[in-house]
């Protein structure tokens, strides 16, 4: 004998109930993918409300037509905030993309130089007029918080020895532990710029995801709840550059809590 056909009504009900689940997920994605572009969209925005004006001078209006005079501009508004950071009497971070430098400065020198093996950038930087940025990076920035996979503050506690014999020996034994994690770290600009620096060793290892898992979960929490308010969520263009861990270590320890940051991107 055949098996029982399912109601019709029954049937459609099911049709009826994929059919609501379906179109509900789509609206949602259509949704997320809309407000993640006025995201893009108001940073951009708000990038040039803020210094159109300033755009309006002879100096910046020549740079929009001119490659060789927006270089050279360019290297003005580097040497201008590398000058204002000088007012500090902390380290400082300098960051050159042309130039794929990392440098550690205190009152204007450069204490610790290391080379970028690779830098990654948001597609805004790519997408708005070069001379925007120009203006904007032509004064240094403070990073107001940070978030890093080791601890900023490193404790070493040691018993006092009894004699010469056992302070050598204690000494030959002492491991380096300074480098006993990957190092990750990212430094949030009070502009709205995300600096993420990378031990270049763990460029694609599983050490670099876990830390930007923790990372993006915290920013897709707080880009769900600013959309369940029907709030335009914020983004940060980011600028990720990787280095090799003993730099990227030595550069973290040496930095203050709210450090300042020169950054050439043109």
């Amino acid at each position: 004998m055949s098996k029982p056909n399912v109601p019709r009504e029954n049937r459609r009900l099911k049709r009826s109930i994929a059919y609501l689940l379906t179109a509900a997920v789509a609206v949602i994605i259509l949704y997320s993918t809309t407000m993640a572009f006025l995201a893009v969209r108001a940073t951009s925005q708000r990038l040039t409300d803020t210094y159109t004006a300033d755009l309006t001078q002879p100096e910046y209006m020549q740079a929009h037509s001119d490659t060789a005079y927006q270089q050279r501009l360019a290297y003005e508004a580097f040497l201008k905030s590398r000058i204002a950071m000088l007012a500090t009497d902390s380290a400082s971070l300098t960051i050159d993309l042309t130039q794929k430098t990392v440098a550690l400065e205190l009152q204007g020198v450069a204490v610790h130089t290391v080379a970028i093996a690779k830098i990654e950038t948001s597609r805004l930087f790519a997408q708005t007029d070069p001379v925007y940025w120009i203006r904007m990076f032509s004064e240094p920035h403070i990073a107001d918080s940070s978030v890093s996979s080791v601890s900023k503050q490193t404790f070493l506690i040691k018993n006092a020895p009894r004699d010469t014999t056992e302070t050598n020996a204690a000494e030959l034994a002492l491991p380096d532990t300074s480098l006993s994690q990957p190092i990750f770290y990212t430094l949030y600009l009070k502009s709205g710029i995300t600096v993420n620096v990378y031990q270049q060793e763990e460029a694609s290892g599983f050490a670099k995801n876990k830390y930007d898992f923790a990372r993006q979960k915290a920013m897709l929490s707080s880009f769900i709840h600013s959309i369940a308010r029907i709030e335009v969520p914020k983004y940060a263009p980011a600028i990720d550059i990787y280095i090799p861990a003993r730099d990227a270590y030595t550069i973290y320890k040496a930095l203050p809590k709210r450090p300042l940051i020169t950054i050439r991107i043109v």
